[in-house]
């Protein structure tokens, strides 16, 4: 239950291995937020959300302990879904949505967390949960054994926030609820979502120490092969 004043908000902590939050800006505003999330958690989201982003530090080394703090520096606008569908069931998915228009190609991606190329970019007017309905349907059909053989990112627009410090919390991976009294956030109402097909996905496992340096001095330019070379 929350307390007067205080509103409930999604929470994603960044991970400190590839991302500072210096490199997580840079990244977020070149091309948007982009967090992988699994399959069986789009049903506790909707298109509008605005999900809050934080780093975490440990308040302490005891691995018996798992409280620490976080820091709220920004938070998106979930206005979009990314994924990694063969091009066969991305075509049968197209079929089954409620299309505005789709634009095809977008280049090749270099993340901190991994790289991809950008094969198409459909405008739907589905809602977030009619649009997992529709892709568990090519489970019913028999297209696909499982979603969760496929990657899927929660995608929108970044808004930075003036820091602040929430503590005691303990670490999450996906997406963590938390209560925050007088926060409010500037509303997006989003009528039409984006649906991303992603191909050639590599995911990244560590940044090396001076690619690190290099993107928290401000170079972007680096080629797509450097993001996975040990």
């Amino acid at each position: 239950m929350t307390k007067k004043n205080e509103k409930e908000y999604k929470l994603i902590f960044v991970g400190s291995q590839l991302y500072t939050v210096n490199i997580f800006e840079k990244e977020a505003k070149m091309f948007g937020v982009q967090r992988a999330i699994p399959f069986a958690l789009l049903k506790t989201l909707k298109f509008g959300d605005q999900i809050l982003l934080a780093s975490y530090t440990r308040a302490t080394k005891d691995p018996k302990k798992r409280e620490g703090l976080g820091e709220i520096f920004g938070f998106f606008t979930l206005s979009g879904l990314s994924h990694n569908l063969p091009p066969d069931l991305c075509h049968k998915l197209y079929e089954k949505l409620n299309i505005v228009s789709i634009s095809l190609g977008g280049g090749r991606i270099g993340r901190a967390c991994g790289s991809y190329t950008i094969g198409s970019t459909a405008m739907i007017t589905d809602t977030l949960e009619e649009l997992v309905q529709k892709i568990k349907s090519l489970q019913e059909e028999g297209e696909i054994a499982t979603p969760n053989h496929f990657k899927w990112f929660v995608t929108g627009k970044y808004t930075p926030l003036t820091p602040f410090i929430i503590k005691p919390i303990t670490f999450a991976r996906g997406i963590k609820t938390i209560a925050i009294k007088n926060l409010n956030l500037r509303r997006q109402r989003v009528t039409q979502a984006s649906l991303v097909w992603l191909y050639s996905y590599k995911r990244r496992t560590y940044m090396p120490t001076m690619m690190k340096e290099r993107f928290n001095l401000g170079e972007t330019d680096f080629n797509v092969s450097d993001w996975h070379k040990e």
